[in-house]
C-alpha cells in the first residue's frame, strides 16, 4: 500500500526556490504532506506530531502546483510526484530498434486510458514499459 502525499507551493517572499506561473516568477518552497481545501483556498496540511490534530502546519498553495506522490521512487530513492519532470529510457525504443539506453526526457501525468501514471513522450502506449526505478527526477513543469 502506498502513502497518499501531495507536494504543493507555498508562496513566500524569503523562499528559496523560485518558480514561473503564467511568465511570473514567485518564490516560495515546495511542501509536502495532505491535502486540504477550505472554502476557495488549497492547503498542504503537516502534521508535527502525528496524529494530533493540535500540531499542524496548514500551509496555504497555489492550487496548480498539486502533485500527488505516485507511490515509486526513482533512481536516487527520491519520491515521484505528478508534474515532475524526468529522464529515463524508453524500453520500446531500446528493445525493439536496437538502441541501447535511448535517452529520453517525459513529465508525469495521470493517464485516463491505462488508468496509472505514465511519462510523456513515451514512444510506446503501454505503461508497463516504466521501470520507475530506472527513472531520474530533474525537476518539474514550474521550475524552468
Amino acid at each position: 500500500m502506498r502513502e497518499i502525499l501531495f507536494r504543493g507551493f507555498h508562496p513566500d517572499k524569503n523562499g528559496e526556490v523560485e518558480i514561473t506561473k503564467n511568465k511570473n516568477k514567485i518564490k516560495g518552497k515546495w511542501v509536502y504532506g495532505y491535502y486540504f481545501i477550505d472554502s476557495c483556498s488549497h492547503y498542504i496540511l503537516r502534521y508535527s506530531v502525528l496524529p494530533d490534530l493540535n500540531n499542524i502546519d496548514k500551509l496555504e498553495i497555489i492550487p496548480e502546483t498539486l502533485g500527488q506522490f505516485i507511490g515509486k521512487f526513482d533512481k536516487y530513492e527520491k519520491q515521484i510526484y505528478e508534474k515532475d519532470n524526468c529522464i529515463y529510457t524508453d524500453e520500446f525504443l531500446a528493445t525493439h530498434n536496437n538502441f541501447i539506453d535511448t535517452p529520453n526526457a517525459g513529465t508525469v501525468f495521470w493517464d485516463e486510458t491505462f488508468l496509472g501514471y505514465s511519462l510523456t513522450n513515451k514512444i510506446n502506449i503501454e505503461n508497463e514499459d516504466i521501470n520507475w526505478s530506472q527513472v531520474e527526477v530533474v525537476g518539474n513543469v514550474f521550475e524552468i
